[in-house]
């Protein structure tokens, strides 16, 4: 669950569920993950994005179609890298 720090900062819960090999329990472990402020850009403008650079790297092998799968998703790689996302 999203929530705010004082400061305005926003943090996220992240939950992971673990389980022993031995046991066999499982445990779901919460860890806080602080995004950087840069990385604070909305879903409609990240998508913008990767839509632009999705069709600049189409442009870029010529306009030719049936890859653009590829295109997008290294589109989408790098608009994660600018903003520090995974």
């Amino acid at each position: 669950m999203p929530g705010k720090k004082p400061g305005g900062e926003k943090t996220v819960k992240k939950r992971s569920t673990v389980k022993k090999a031995v046991s066999g329990k499982t445990k779901t472990r919460v860890s806080m993950i602080k995004p950087a402020k840069e990385s604070r850009i909305n879903l409609e403008n990240y998508l913008d994005e990767v839509k632009k650079r999705a069709y600049e790297l189409f442009l870029e092998r010529g306009a030719a179609h049936g890859d653009n799968l590829s295109d997008w998703l290294k589109a989408e790689s790098e608009i994660k890298r600018k903003y520090g996302l995974r």
